[in-house]
């Protein structure tokens, strides 16, 4: 899952709105999980990974379409 994570920061490096934002890597199996409400709902719900949040509310699971989150971010910006 990281190198996923990690193709998605280099992607957003490589956009206008690198400055921005800030992505964070969390990890599903780490008892800190819990603190990260929306995901672990998301999970218990039973949706795949990766499950992507923006501003702390899920927006996608299961893949992620780099232009699409991209879109997502750009009209809260």
């Amino acid at each position: 899952m990281y190198d996923g994570y990690k193709e998605l920061a280099d992607y957003i490096e490589s956009t206008d709105i690198k400055d921005k934002v800030k992505l964070k890597f969390v990890d599903i199996f780490s008892e800190d999980i819990k603190k990260y409400t929306a995901v672990y709902d998301v999970l218990k719900m039973g949706y795949s990974l990766p499950i992507v949040t923006v501003n702390g509310k899920a927006r996608f699971a299961g893949g992620i379409v780099f232009e699409k989150l991209y879109d997502e971010i750009k009209k809260l910006l």
